[in-house]
């Protein structure tokens, strides 16, 4: 990994930072290859944007790389195009969008629930997948015919409308079918790239469609189990899960009966929205930790701890366990957290040891102790203190 890292572009290296939202900063090549070499050892959600520089650089000479920024850019915007160009884009844009996806005022508390009265309690998190995409596409599926369509009726995933924009717009006539390739799978996983598109296309109207999604979900849960989201956020719910709440449905397993109940949309008369969805859905515990900065080795003025929640993420139908989710976490001590968390601690003692970028000045948290030009080994300035366990995976016990 670190030979390979090396060979990416500066411009693509602050490019893949900054779309992949990774929790450093960018110095030079070599630190860059270092700091991905020892992040993949803690932190797989940065795993889609690991597997792109490795794709990137066995495919793409570093020298053409910034111009594949470029076309990254390029293909992005021919999306928007698409969209806004399209025949359905002006009704959508101009009509009163709640006569076509009506949304009902409720009392459902929104945001997180990333708090201390939540900490230590199961919740199911149900979240639509490429929310913005989705909820254009339940406009084509339901409204297309007849108003015209925003992505078209033929597109049923988002990787298949990237593809097909780059495809019909020209763009893969003028490219090799590697930098094909690598263009549309890099939209395709980004985030954050998704989220620029989609922010083009009148946002508050795509919000307002999976507001309306997730209220038919909300009413068919409540439909067939009497129960209600603790959460609710436009494109996500949240329940508390317990074991009183199984025991009292009657139901010999609540998440097995929640996955039917929320595929069961089409043919459904009793919701507005009758058209298939994919969803992500989730099992979790919320835990909090915390992270405080010892003054063995350096003078520290407050010493409060940090405050972060860990979401332990289990599949909601084979119980499985999945990577965590770190959250209130500030992005210079991401990666220190994760690496205490993985019971890795000379690996925050080394991320704890790297300069950070912040408004164009370096800054430590941490210093190393030399001697005559050699590092003395010494631990971590960091604690975790909370829920800790003895896995060097990283997975909770049970």
């Amino acid at each position: 990994m670190l030979l390979i890292t090396e060979h990416l572009h500066p411009d693509m290296a602050k490019k893949i930072i900054k779309d992949f939202k990774l929790p450093f900063s960018y110095l030079n090549p070599s630190h860059f290859a270092t700091m991905v070499d020892n992040m993949v050892q803690v932190a797989p959600e940065f795993n889609d944007a690991v597997d792109m520089m490795v794709n990137i650089c066995v495919n793409i000479h570093r020298d053409e790389q910034p111009l594949l920024c470029g076309y990254i850019r390029e293909v992005t915007d021919l999306m928007v195009e698409h969209i806004v160009h399209n025949t359905g884009y002006q009704i959508f844009n101009q009509r009163d969008i709640n006569s076509f996806f009506p949304v009902e005022q409720q009392n459902i508390p929104t945001g997180d629930n990333y708090n201390y009265e939540s900490a230590g309690k199961d919740f199911i998190s149900i979240d639509l997948k490429n929310a913005a995409f989705q909820a254009m596409k339940a406009w084509d599926r339901l409204y297309g015919d007849v108003h015209g369509y925003l992505i078209g009726n033929t597109i049923n995933d988002y990787k298949a409308f990237v593809g097909i924009v780059a495809i019909d717009s020209g763009f893969c006539k003028s490219h090799s079918e590697k930098v094909n390739k690598i263009v549309i799978d890099y939209i395709s996983k980004c985030k954050s790239l998704r989220q620029v598109i989609f922010g083009k296309t009148n946002p508050k109207r795509i919000q307002h469609i999976e507001k309306a999604i997730m209220q038919t979900v909300v009413k068919l849960i409540h439909s067939a189990l009497d129960i209600m989201p603790v959460r609710f956020n436009n494109d996500e719910v949240v329940y508390e899960y317990n074991e009183e709440l199984e025991r009292s449905l009657y139901i010999e397993d609540t998440l097995k009966y929640l996955e039917y109940v929320i595929t069961d949309i089409v043919g459904n008369e009793s919701v507005h929205i009758q058209v298939p969805m994919e969803f992500h859905k989730n099992l979790y515990c919320l835990e909090e930790y915390s992270l405080i900065q010892h003054d063995d080795y350096m003078p520290v003025d407050h010493k409060k701890p940090i405050k972060f929640y860990v979401k332990n993420n289990v599949a909601m139908l084979t119980r499985t366990k999945q990577a965590p989710d770190f959250k209130s976490l500030p992005a210079q001590l991401y990666l220190i957290a994760r690496a205490l968390f993985c019971s890795r601690p000379d690996l925050a003692r080394f991320f704890e040891t790297q300069p950070v970028l912040v408004d164009g000045v370096l800054h430590w948290l941490a210093i190393p102790h030399s001697t005559s030009g050699e590092e003395i080994a010494i631990e971590t300035t960091w604690e975790l203190c909370g829920n800790i366990h003895n896995s060097e995976s990283g997975d909770i016990e049970e």
